[in-house]
């Protein structure tokens, strides 16, 4: 602020323009009457009664040029004492003495000592130079003349020679000439003066007085009445103005006062000492004085007229003058803020509704204005960020209360005490708090003991009368001996009951408890009802020290004004009585007012001096500005600039750590950096209670990870749940501080897995942090890694790269040119710029990209060569941004792995990466440098000996692979892995469902299907293998699949007989089929020959209706057994042959099913 727009306010009486007309007729009409000639204008302190005089005065001198307002005698007294026992020390009379004496001290000021020769009162005043000369030479002429008489002789011999006319009569003539000059100038002066006088002549017996006796009770007002009448009366003055006499409270001085205008005015009328400018001259007195001067009606008595002054300024009516003296700007658009305003348009903002309140304990215009003006001067010494409405108020207190101020700032005062009973309120409380605390838990432990003692008494009771302990008579109680049982519960004893048919078992708690407590769910549910009501019990007691320990943190860093807000008002009012000796006052209310809303608290130390921070070898001024936030409770700025965060840290003790506004970057940085595990635990602690976690997640973007670890550290020993809290954040909001916190606690050797179980989740779901780890740091990142039993769970998040952050990855990963730029990004390419050769992957137009390129660098392809190879062809194509984006998000990825080759072919050797399909896929491709066809997965992994690790990883999870890699095949393409994949997938424990959908798709057939598990539940799976012409038509592999369903159907009849049917219908195809059509039948002499090995396929096929005549042949030859039972849907010519085989057994139902169809 600059000065020259501070406008300051005078303290002396102001002169209005115009007064009020009533004040102006009131005067007018008091010295238009010769009578009236003591005139009291009064009113309270503060009211304006010296405004309405002198305004008044002014108006009279400027409109009427009156002789009476030129020529006025003021007499303004005052008493300032705060103290009135300074004043009862003396005497009364002494008092009024003192009093009387500045009257006439100041009376005899405004009167010119040339008019008044003959006063005994005049003050000293320096000699004028022609006085001066005058008084030399008299005196000169003086000695001169002892000089001439003495040496005559000498004298006359000599000048006689030159003037022969001067002789020892001019001599003596001359002598007597000098004696009587110098002698009569003399007593002129002296006699004028009136420095002689005869007060008493006395002669033997004889005295005369010449002057009045000086009665020993006389004031000097009435020994010396006359020779103020005479001094006022020489003044030629017709209005003399006493100010302040009410400050003294005597009333007989007004008396007096009276008395002196009487005689001062009879004076005059009798010696007719008119003016030539007031030939009608009457002098009067006017009083200034306070209402309250008088205590009963006889004020009247006093004064001849009395004019009362309505008060400008009060308690209710100071808030607009203070509003106005501040100059304060409340208009809408230069205030945005409602209970805000500015200062003569300066950046000092005060609240609004805190003046009106502030004024509320103001009634003096002087005052005001002194506020004013100090807070103006104050303000401007604002380097430290101080709080103008806090500086306000200790300014206010200031002058309202000067004496307490000045103690403040010695450390002493009420206001100090106050601070420091509060204080002590609090050491109190903390030890309410301490000692509930521990009766808490005195409480817990005999809460304890009662609980464990109700529920094993309980369990007594559910046990048994046959129970009983061998070779332990001294057991008397159950109760107590399970209570001593249950602290060693791994103790056994040897238990005979009815159950063990009084045998001897031993038996330890817990096989105890199960065997003859928990008899029923019944029992079982009530113990653990118990048991869980009494954990209740203790919990809400532990709850209790939770809160009574946050509630002794916070007393300990609470401010002033909280800590009061929860006190009750008679403790409040207790705190406000206890003044300090050194005031006079039982209790300040401003002072009061001003605590209880934190406007005077614990930082009044920074408002009240001038800092100058920039010049102090210590704390500068941001450092003061961080202290005063802190103690103030204000939002924290987390960036804020220490200068000397190292001081701080050295000088805030732990329990400030606990503060609202502690958390800044700096200095939690300082803390880290020293290992100050307290003062960090109590900053976490303060984050996790005011919920600052996306404070501290702006902090640890800022520090290294050396730091971050450490951090880390502290964390997890002490406070895991804060950092799952951070952890859940950050992975939601802020990914660069997920990356630093999961790398930290990655690498932090100190911590162990089953420490950090709870956040493991974290880790392994931030595959990104492998970008943090270096060439230089890989190997210890893989040793962290596997300590920890690290599985990240989606490799692809290495290469999240999208539309929003592509350009980020590439100024990463690309080199830098030598202006700072990318040397590569498909829109900006120059072939000029290409020293690294990326011009490989793109056209050398700048607009144009090469399609193939395009489809190589989508599929994954990263080989220079073929780049090199498709540049040279001219098949170019247009890109609109969406395919240039989209371009460039490809190559930033196909850079971006291979740089990660290597980290990736790590994590699969180490196996650090869930078993999951996308995963496998990420890596073998990667590693493998080539796109997989996802047909053929299983057998490139398989196959290739970089992914050993990979494949006994999936040989570890191979039915959760197989699993997914069935499940998630949306592309209907035919599985082309090889058969002992096919094998492998058939004999593992996947759902047949998965195993059918494998086998729908499955283009492998299988040689022997003796190598698959025997499992009826595969019976659907083989049958569509035959179905699918997948399975060799071989003897083995016909009995094997017969056999199968020959067992199923012995478990389901019904449903078995489906398969069988459906089987039948697939060898009517498989034999109805021309040569070469199947794949694994190549003749009908193969196929007799097989038959003829399957004699009890072929024992079931000639009594089926279904198999067609081809077939029927077949098994007709090579059927070795008699029909049991003849199937009746057989035709005529089927039975005919069946009996020519011999192939029916002769019984009666065969033989109906013959007569039946032979007849017909």
């Amino acid at each position: 602020m600059k000065n020259k727009d501070i406008k300051f306010k005078s303290l002396t009486p102001e002169i209005l323009p115009r007064n009020k007309e009533i004040y102006t007729e009131a005067l007018d009409y008091a010295f238009s009457k010769d009578d009236i000639r003591n005139i009291a204008i009064t009113g309270v302190f503060g009211a304006g009664k010296s405004t309405v005089w002198n305004t008044y005065r002014k108006q009279k001198s400027a409109r009427e040029a009156n002789f009476d307002f030129d020529n006025i005698i003021t007499v303004c007294l005052g008493k300032y004492n705060d103290k009135k026992e300074q004043d009862d020390n003396k005497s009364e009379k002494e008092l009024e003495n003192r009093v009387e004496r500045q009257i006439i001290n100041q009376i005899t000021a405004q009167i010119k000592s040339s008019v008044t020769p003959m006063s005994k009162y005049k003050y000293k005043g320096n000699i004028g130079k022609f006085n001066l000369s005058g008084s030399i030479i008299l005196t000169l002429l003086f000695f001169g003349q002892f000089f001439l008489w003495s040496f005559r002789k000498e004298i006359v011999e000599i000048v006689s020679k030159t003037f022969t006319w001067f002789d020892d009569s001019i001599a003596l003539y001359l002598t007597i000439g000098m004696f009587i000059s110098s002698v009569g100038a003399f007593l002129f002066q002296f006699y004028r003066k009136g420095r002689l006088k005869f007060s008493k002549v006395q002669y033997k017996d004889i005295e005369a007085q010449f002057t009045e006796s000086n009665q020993s009770d006389e004031t000097i007002l009435e020994r010396d009445m006359k020779e103020i009448v005479y001094l006022l009366s020489s003044s030629n003055t017709s209005v003399v103005v006493f100010e302040d006499l009410d400050r003294y409270d005597s009333v007989d001085i007004f008396i007096k006062l009276k008395e002196l205008n009487f005689l001062l005015n009879a004076y005059i009328e009798t010696n007719g000492l008119k003016t030539k400018e007031n030939k009608n001259r009457i002098v009067r007195f006017i009083y200034l004085i306070k209402d309250g001067l008088f205590y009963t009606k006889e004020r009247t008595k006093f004064f001849d007229f009395i004019l009362p002054i309505i008060p400008v300024v009060d308690s209710k009516t100071s808030e607009n003058h203070l509003i106005e003296l501040l100059g304060l700007n409340n208009s809408q658009d230069e205030d945005k803020h409602e209970n805000s305003t500015k200062i003569d348009k300066q950046n000092i903002s005060l609240d609004k509704n805190i003046l009106r309140n502030i004024a509320l304990y103001i009634d003096d215009m002087r005052i005001l204005r002194n506020i004013v003006n100090e807070f103006k001067v104050y303000s401007s010494f604002n380097v430290i960020d101080l709080n103008y409405d806090k500086l306000f108020a200790l300014v206010t207190v200031k002058n309202i209360y000067p004496r307490e101020f000045e103690l403040l700032q010695q450390d002493k005062g009420y206001i100090f005490d106050i601070f420091n009973q509060i204080d002590k309120n609090r050491i109190q409380k903390i030890s309410e708090y301490e000692k509930s605390i521990e009766n808490i838990r005195n409480k817990i432990i005999d809460l304890v003991n009662n609980l464990a003692k109700d529920k094993y008494e309980k369990m007594s009771l559910l046990i048994t009368k046959d129970v009983e302990i061998v070779n332990h008579p001294g057991v008397a109680i159950w109760s107590e001996f399970l209570l001593s049982w249950d602290r060693g519960p791994g103790v056994q004893y040897e238990i005979k009951s009815e159950k063990s048919k009084g045998q001897a078992v031993l038996y330890d708690f817990y096989d105890f408890l199960n065997t003859f407590v928990y008899t029923s769910d019944d029992n079982k549910k009530l113990i653990q009802k118990i048991d869980q009501d009494n954990t209740k019990k203790v919990m809400d007691r532990f709850a209790e020290i939770k809160d009574l320990e946050q509630q002794i943190e916070k007393t300990k860093v609470s401010r002033i004004q909280d800590y009061i807000s929860n006190m009750r008002p008679d403790e409040i009012n207790v705190l406000f009585k206890n003044g300090s000796k050194e005031n006079t006052f039982s209790e300040y209310p401003l002072v009061r007012y001003l605590i209880v809303e934190g406007l005077l608290d614990e930082t009044y130390w920074y408002y009240k001096g001038n800092f100058d921070v920039d010049n102090f070898n210590t704390l500068k001024r941001n450092d003061h500005i961080f202290l005063k936030r802190l103690l103030e409770k204000v939002e924290p700025d987390v960036f804020f600039k220490l200068d000397s965060p190292k001081e701080i840290m050295d000088r805030l003790e732990p329990v400030d750590f606990n503060r609202f506004s502690i958390l800044n970057l700096y200095l939690f940085e300082e803390c880290v950096i020293n290992e100050e595990k307290e003062k960090i635990l109590n900053t976490l602690d303060t984050v996790d209670s005011n919920g600052l976690y996306n404070e501290l997640i702006q902090i640890i973007n800022s520090l290294s990870l050396e730091k971050t670890s450490y951090i880390i550290d502290v964390l997890v020993y002490n406070n895991i749940i804060l950092l799952e809290k951070i952890l859940d954040i950050c992975s939601k909001e802020n990914k660069k501080a997920f990356g630093n916190l999961t790398y930290s606690i990655l690498m932090n050797e100190n911590i162990k897995r089953e420490i950090i179980m709870s956040v493991i989740d974290y880790i392994e779901d931030n595959e990104n942090l492998i970008e943090f780890v270096t060439e230089e740091n890989l190997d210890k990142f893989i040793e962290r890694a596997r300590e920890k039993n690290i599985k990240f769970n989606d490799l692809e998040k290495i290469i999240d790269i999208n539309e929003e952050n592509y350009t980020d990855i590439i100024d990463k990963i690309m080199p830098q040119s030598s202006n700072g730029e990318n040397q590569i990004e498909f829109t900006t390419y120059e072939p000029s710029n290409d020293s690294a050769g990326f011009g490989k992957y793109l056209n050398m137009s700048s607009d144009n990209v090469n399609l193939s390129i395009l489809d190589m660098i989508q599929n994954g392809t990263n080989n220079n060569d073929d780049l090199i190879e498709v540049v040279d062809d001219d098949e170019l194509l247009i890109l609109d941004d969406t395919e240039i984006i989209n371009l460039n998000i490809s190559f930033a990825k196909n850079i971006l792995i291979g740089n990660m080759k290597e980290k990736l072919i790590q994590i699969e050797k180490n196996k650090l990466y869930k078993i999951t399909l996308n995963n496998i896929i990420f890596l073998a491709e990667n590693i493998l440098e080539e796109k997989i066809k996802y047909e053929h997965l299983l057998s490139t992994i398989y196959e290739n000996d970089k992914l050993k690790s990979m494949q006994e990883y999936i040989d570890n999870h191979f039915a959760k692979i197989v699993a997914e890699y069935i499940e998630q095949n949306s592309s209907n393409k035919e599985y082309t892995n090889n058969k002992e994949i096919l094998i492998e997938i058939l004999n593992s424990n996947i759902s047949v469902e998965n195993k059918n959908r494998y086998v729908d798709k499955n283009s492998i057939s299988i040689n022997n299907l003796e190598d698959i598990n025997t499992d009826t539940d595969l019976i659907e799976v083989l049958y569509k293998l035959f179905e699918k012409d997948k399975v060799t038509f071989t003897s083995n592999n016909l009995d094997y699949y017969w056999n199968l369903l020959k067992e199923y159907k012995s478990k389901n009849n019904k449903e078995a007989q489906k398969y069988v049917d459906s089987f039948i219908e697939v060898l009517n195809k498989r034999l109805s089929m021309k040569s070469g059509k199947s794949k694994t039948i190549s003749s009908e002499a193969d196929i007799n020959k097989i038959l003829s090995q399957c004699d009890s396929i072929c024992n079931t096929l000639i009594n089926s209706e279904k198999v067609d005549d081809n077939l029927f042949n077949f098994a007709l030859e090579n059927a070795t057994e008699a029909i049991e039972k003849l199937n009746p849907s057989l035709d005529k010519e089927r039975l005919t042959r069946l009996d020519e085989k011999k192939l029916i057994e002769v019984n009666e139902w065969n033989n109906k099913i013959l007569k039946d169809e032979l007849t017909s």
